[in-house]
């Protein structure tokens, strides 16, 4: 089984058992995946059979070969499982779990059932699909968008405000669909899809349920694609109405799966819906009917019809609307769907191949963060840690070597820094504290540090193919008595300064002039932009953060750390002063930090 499918499940696994266990391990084996689940003191082990986006053919591909008793071990995980596909298995007996969180698992002495996810200290209302929601995100689906689509972009292709969409894109973070990645300012944030997979079927679940106005029209004809090219487009287009094509006729332009047509499902422009399409079916002519006409006509509005394409001079619906709308026909419109889909939909989608994204090395952020999750989980119980109110991390990545744990560990002390009194990705030698190898990577946490020390609360964790993530709570949390209160905007330059020069040396250590590097902050929401630790700087109040969290991609080289640092700095760090009201720093404040720590760095030489 693919790594990014065990990725998944163990996702799935960690939002179920939330509370209640902790996932140890995921491992691939002949069968699927074998999931580990430890509770103490019972040790649980469990099969998953993945099953994808979780529609009901989805589920019989991973279920097939399965007797009629189902085994007690085995476990169908999908990232959403359709009202069939729950139908299906509770038919069978058997046990699941959603990507969501939702779970019905029936195993010897464990028993978890969970209808909906429980988010860990969520703040916000839960997610309802707004008309603008709904255009914007099939926009989104709609794209290639490797390097991220900002806001004025998503505005000329949906026709919604600026502000409206950057309030859309926002709940689309929160829910986990998207990330904002810096260097942008206001409405020219941009965001990447992070869950494209997970965004399409909760969107389609939305779009299927819309309850347009319809007419439908009868006509015989032996080629309906004939019919619509020769006939139907002239007198519609005659007659000043504005259309779209979409299901079985679109599908068989987009990704062609049926060997015939069965019927025409078309969109018609609200204002043309009445008048002038009763004049263009009057002049082909086809005779109106109550239902269950070879041709149905949809009512439709701007948004829809602005994210139309021509493809052979036919104007065709967004692959996703045409997605959805083959899902409502169910029976082999479901089939032809998930064929649209895999065939187009999430290919289009897909990050190039031997290029790494900000997705990439965000799931890459994700994965560790969840695991020092289940190890504060499984190690320190349910207590109060410095991470409650917020951290830091960063991220990168040296492409294209791979190190074994013993010539990583020396490469890691050999690139240790001396920019600061503490040092990113420090590797200590004492019991207790020394980096292992764990879930496949090396691995160090000052565990005891969790619950007292913001400044020193280290997490961090690289693999051999030399990705490399380190995490802490913040220092300001430590030093004012009042977490959660103030992010001083000197010290985020500092760290990320010295967190790009230990990837630089780690560059040249293995000969590679490649970087690809990620800045995270969380739990900035409310905080106050202050200077604590430096009287250098005479910073305004007022600068207040409304996002709780905020991420910064770039790709780099040795060189260029080197030469421009705190053009480097600057790149990520503003993204996280935008939060802050568009906090705009001097410039000369990059320049001035970055002297003043690498001065420093020289004294202790």
């Amino acid at each position: 089984m693919r790594t990014s499918a065990n990725n998944e499940i163990r996702t799935a696994f960690d939002r179920a058992l939330d509370g209640l266990a902790v996932v140890d391990a995921v491992e691939s084996d002949d069968d699927g995946a074998r999931v580990l689940i430890r509770r103490r003191p019972r040790v649980y082990r469990l099969r998953a059979a993945w099953a994808g986006a979780g529609w009901p053919a989805d589920v019989a591909r991973a279920i097939r070969g399965v007797g009629e008793e189902w085994p007690e071990d085995l476990v169908v995980v999908a990232r959403h499982l359709s009202p069939g596909s729950r139908e299906l298995l509770a038919r069978r007996g058997a046990s699941w779990v959603e990507g969501t969180g939702a779970a019905r698992i029936v195993a010897p002495d464990l028993l978890v059932v969970r209808d909906a996810p429980r988010g860990a200290g969520a703040k916000a209302q839960a997610f309802s699909w707004s008309p603008s929601a709904v255009s914007i995100a099939e926009a989104l689906l709609n794209r290639s968008s490797p390097t991220g689509v900002r806001t004025m972009e998503l505005a000329a292709l949906t026709g919604w405000s600026a502000p409206q969409i950057s309030q859309v894109l926002g709940a689309f973070d929160a829910e986990g669909w998207t990330t904002k990645w810096g260097p942008q300012r206001g409405s020219g944030a941009s965001r990447e899809l992070v869950d494209g997979a997970g965004m399409l079927e909760a969107w389609a679940d939305e779009a299927s349920s819309a309850a347009p106005e319809r007419r439908f029209a009868e006509r015989i004809f032996d080629d309906p694609m004939r019919f619509l090219v020769d006939e139907l487009a002239p007198a519609l287009d005659e007659h000043g109405v504005r259309w779209t094509v979409t299901g079985w006729a679109a599908a068989e332009q987009l990704a062609p799966f049926a060997t015939t047509v069965p019927a025409l499902q078309m969109y018609i422009e609200d204002r043309a819906f009445r008048g002038p399409l009763t004049q263009a079916m009057a002049a082909i002519p086809v005779r109106e009917v109550d239902g269950g006409g070879r041709i149905e006509f949809r009512s439709a509005g701007e948004h829809l019809l602005k994210l139309a394409t021509r493809h052979r001079g036919i104007p065709l619906a967004s692959a996703p609307r045409v997605y959805a709308d083959l899902r409502a026909l169910g029976g082999r419109g479901e089939d032809a769907a998930l064929h649209l889909r895999d065939e187009v939909i999430l290919r289009n989608l897909r990050p190039r191949a031997k290029t790494t994204t900000s997705a990439d090395m965000d799931a890459w952020d994700r994965r560790c963060r969840n695991r020092l999750k289940s190890r504060v989980a499984e190690e320190l119980g349910d207590v109060a840690t410095v991470y409650d109110s917020g951290t830091w991390s960063v991220s990168y990545r040296i492409p294209e070597v791979t190190l074994p744990f013993h010539e990583l560990q020396d490469a890691l002390v050999a690139v240790e820094g001396r920019e600061t009194g503490w040092p990113p990705w420090w590797v200590p030698t004492r019991e207790g504290i020394r980096p292992e190898v764990r879930h496949d990577a090396l691995e160090c946490w000052f565990r005891d540090d969790a619950t007292r020390n913001h400044e020193h609360s280290d997490f961090w964790r690289a693999e051999p193919d030399l990705k490399l993530f380190l995490l802490r709570g913040y220092q300001e949390d430590g030093i004012t008595g009042a977490p959660g209160s103030v992010l001083d905007p000197v010290l985020p330059i500092w760290r990320t300064a010295e967190c790009l020069l230990h990837a630089a040396r780690m560059a040249r250590h293995v000969g590679v002039d490649q970087i690809e590097f990620l800045a995270r902050w969380e739990g900035l929401e409310n905080r106050q932009l202050r200077a604590i630790t430096s009287d250098r700087w005479d910073f305004a109040a007022g600068n207040i953060a409304h996002d709780d969290t905020i991420a910064a991609f770039v790709r780099t080289s040795p060189e260029e750390i080197d030469k421009d640092l705190p053009s480097v700095v600057r790149t990520l760090a503003s993204a996280l002063f935008d939060v802050f009201g568009l906090f705009d720093p001097p410039g000369s404040l990059y320049a001035t930090e970055i002297a003043t720590m690498l001065k420093q760095s020289e004294r202790r030489g």
